[in-house]
């Protein structure tokens, strides 16, 4: 997983994908928009996809989704449910 240096302020993380591809994919949470539930907590997320050819062209999409999990102890977080 590659750091944060492409995600917007208070945003997100970056995975680079696994194997040689032509696509980035950036996952983006909104820290104000997530909801705390006794101990569990949901938000929603975008997942933003760039293709990159050799031809020059690019392409982009953005996807919107939900998120949601449980907090374990003082400092464990598990998502659970991405949708």
């Amino acid at each position: 997983m590659a750091g944060n240096e492409d995600a917007p302020a208070g945003a997100g993380c970056r995975f680079d994908t696994p194997f040689d591809s032509p696509a980035n994919t950036l996952v983006e949470a909104f820290e104000d928009e997530i909801r705390k539930h006794g101990h569990r907590f949901e938000g929603p997320l975008n997942v933003h996809v760039t293709l990159q050819y050799p031809e020059g062209v690019t392409l982009s999409e953005t996807f919107p989704g939900r998120f949601g999990g449980v907090i374990r102890g003082s400092n464990r977080v598990e998502i659970d449910r991405v949708k």
